[in-house]
């Protein structure tokens, strides 16, 4: 994995004064990153960068095929069924941990993802640490992303839709999406339901139309805040509307779509209330619960005791993971080496399109802990193709 450009990184293109203009220069184009930022980009190969996307679209191509079609919609509860929906997702983002006999995934969500933020990361920490035409960072052109959001509409009748946005850890993205595409950023609250039509107020009081929704909200979330006597619409109403990452699709592509999933780099994933015996290696393996994202009511270090305490009415909601060895490769400047989990992110306008890498370097297999903190040459990081 590229030891020769980790270590001339590290000896003659990495400096605390760079790596601090680099945070300044993120701030002033976005706001506060939210995430500790990697010290370092990743660097692979193009080789490599080739099979994450090789190997993402395939992934994707399965959960798609007709066959697991009633099995996806049944994770769709009527709250959630949007009549108006596109009859694919719109967004994709596949995480794979880098391990000693290639990707592994680790989780997959038909949802959007730090589309405008890593691409601009990616390119100031190019720039800063003076790196040149050999490292790349766009898998396709930018513009297929203001496609896959706008679609055929002025930018201001498209919203960016969430819950609290600007209290989101992925609020920088908010601002590059609203500065460089000029969409709106929206409430899910605050939109105002006419008839069939939804509307919006800019920041003059005007009432505006939205045609399109980027739709951010997250369903778990929105039903654990208890939001739906909160919004002047239900996701569920007949809308003269467009959707660019629906809801359904969420639940539908997720955790939900490993068990069924049957592909050399996805690891042996079952639903709980499906596993007649327990593995006698359970340290082996992870137990996640299916509809919570980044991290929440992950146990990574299980018992027959946890198993057992989930009831019976919920064990469908749960899955049992074999855990996957992380194999270090990103050294520190003090020779430690880190693991990471690499993401590819896809839009579809028109056709399935990767754009972008981002990764997350951590110690250990625990990323979200990595995240929360601090930690020299941990956090989040833009991904540099060599070659």
């Amino acid at each position: 994995m590229l030891k020769d450009v980790y270590e001339q990184f590290n000896a003659k293109h990495f400096s605390p004064e760079r790596y601090r203009r680099i945070l300044a220069e993120i701030f002033a184009q976005a706001g506060d990153p939210c995430l500790h930022m990697c010290e370092t980009p990743v660097f692979i190969s193009r080789f490599y960068a080739d099979n994450l996307v090789r190997g993402a679209t395939e992934i994707i191509e399965q959960s798609l095929s007709p066959a697991l079609k009633d099995k996806l919609d049944a994770a769709v509860p009527p709250e959630f069924t949007i009549p108006s929906a596109p009859d694919r997702p719109t967004f994709f983002i596949i995480d794979f941990a880098v391990t000693a006999d290639g990707p592994r995934l680790i989780e997959m969500q038909a949802f959007a993802s730090n589309l405008l933020f890593i691409p601009l990361a990616a390119k100031i920490y190019k720039d800063i640490y003076k790196l040149g035409e050999d490292y790349q960072y766009l898998l396709s052109d930018v513009s297929r992303i203001k496609e896959t959001i706008l679609g055929a509409h002025a930018p201001e009748n498209v919203v960016l839709m969430e819950i609290n946005p600007w209290q989101q850890k992925s609020r920088r993205d908010f601002v590059l999406t609203q500065k460089l595409l000029g969409v709106p950023v929206v409430d899910v609250t605050e939109v105002i339901k006419q008839g069939d039509r939804l509307f919006y107020r800019n920041a003059a009081g005007q009432t505006i139309r939205i045609r399109r929704i980027y739709n951010r909200v997250i369903p778990t979330e929105f039903q654990s805040l208890r939001l739906s006597g909160k919004t002047g619409f239900r996701f569920s109403d007949r809308l003269d509307v467009e959707w660019a990452g629906d809801p359904g699709w969420f639940l539908r592509v997720s955790k939900h779509t490993l068990p069924y999933l049957d592909h050399p780099l996805v690891p042996e994933t079952m639903f709980l209330d499906q596993v007649a015996a327990y593995p006698p290696d359970l340290e082996n393996y992870v137990l996640k619960p299916v509809f919570f994202n980044a991290g929440i009511g992950v146990k990574i270090n299980i018992t027959k005791a946890d198993l057992d305490a989930v009831p019976a009415e919920e064990r469908h909601h749960y899955i049992l993971m074999r855990k996957i060895k992380f194999e270090p490769f990103i050294p520190d400047l003090n020779g430690n080496m880190l693991n990471a989990e690499i993401r590819v992110m896809f839009v579809w306008p028109d056709k399935l399109q990767p754009v972008a890498l981002s990764a997350r370097v951590m110690h250990g297999n625990d990323t979200n802990e990595n995240l929360r903190g601090n930690d020299p040459w941990c956090g989040l990081a833009p991904v540099l193709i060599c070659g």
